[in-house]
């Protein structure tokens, strides 16, 4: 890659750059829930998210 062009950009395919959390619930008598979201952050079109419980 030539550094002097600050205008070069780098193309990633679409699922090479996912951001994602997990977060679980605990109620007043322990019972708990969890669930995941994650995110697509190089999608071609705009960004998705997905949600599992």
């Amino acid at each position: 890659m030539d550094n002097s062009n600050d205008n070069n950009l780098i193309s990633l395919a679409n699922g090479k750059v996912l951001l994602s959390a997990t977060v679980t619930v605990v109620d007043g008598d322990n019972d708990t829930a969890t669930g995941t979201v994650s995110a697509d952050l190089v999608a071609t079109s705009a960004s998705r998210m997905t949600y599992r419980a």
